[in-house]
This record gives C-alpha cells, sequence and structure tokens, in this order.
C-alpha cells in the first residue's frame, strides 16, 4: 500500500507542476498578446508613414511593463523565501531551546558582546564630564586673579 500512495503521491507533485508550467505559460501568451496588439497600433498610417511618437512610447510602454511583471516576479520569490526564512529561524530556535534546557551555562561572551556599545558610550560621557570638571576648576582659578 505504501508504494502505491508514494507514487500517486509523485504523481500529484507532478501534476501540480505541470499545472503551474501551465499557468506561466498562459501569462507569457497572454503578454504576447498585448504586445501583438500594441504593435498592430503602430502600423503605418493611410499616408505609409510611421508615427514616431507613438513608436517610441509604444516601445517604452511594453520594455516597462515587462520590467514591472519581473518585478512583481521577484517579489513574489522574495515573499516565498522570507516565509521559508522565518520557518527555518523558528525551527532553529525551538532547538536552540531544547539544547539551552539541557544545560544551565551562562556565555558570558554574549553579554559582553551585548554591553560593549554601552561601555564604549559610558567612557565617552565620562570624559566629557572630566573635561568639563576642569574647565570648571581652570574658571574659578582665573576668576579670583581677575578681581
Amino acid at each position: 500500500m505504501n508504494s502505491k500512495d508514494s507514487e500517486i503521491d509523485k504523481y500529484k507533485a507532478r501534476i501540480r507542476e505541470l499545472e503551474e508550467e501551465l499557468w506561466a505559460k498562459s501569462d507569457r501568451i497572454e503578454q504576447l498578446e498585448d504586445n501583438i496588439m500594441n504593435l498592430e497600433g503602430l502600423l503605418p498610417t493611410d499616408s505609409g508613414e510611421f508615427d514616431k511618437e507613438k513608436v517610441i512610447s509604444s516601445k517604452l510602454e511594453m520594455e516597462l511593463d515587462e520590467k514591472g511583471r519581473e518585478i512583481r516576479s521577484l517579489k513574489n520569490k522574495m515573499g516565498f523565501l522570507r516565509k521559508e526564512k522565518l520557518a527555518l529561524q523558528k525551527k532553529l530556535e525551538q532547538q536552540e531551546k531544547v539544547i539551552n534546557k539541557d544545560s544551565t551555562v551562562i556565555r558570558v561572551e554574549d553579554i559582553r558582546d551585548s554591553t560593549t556599545p554601552l561601555d564604549a558610550l559610558v567612557k565617552e560621557l565620562q570624559s566629557k564630564i572630566n573635561k568639563q570638571e576642569i574647565l570648571i576648576q581652570n574658571l574659578k582659578n582665573t576668576k579670583p586673579e581677575q578681581k
């Protein structure tokens, strides 16, 4: 029974792949039909001349539409990749929680890395305070001399 189920699953997966391919090709056919309609509008007028502005604008419009479709496709792929990334991150976090439950070791390196920017800020503020205190002392010392 298992072999039949696996074969059925394979066929279902293949059917899904073919359906996706069919949708992609039908979308492409639709795009090409739109391009053909735009190009038919560019056929020479009764006098036998092409309208240059119309040709250029149609060409740019077709290129813009193509780029828009590419961007949409890439955005869709990025969305799927983000979902996959989030799922993998959750899975990794769950595995890390299982590992952390087994041990009670505190990692000092992790704590130090997170406080490093704060330490630098504290040192900078302390140096500013020291400079201001020196300046105040200098001003106090020079004030009696001026009297």
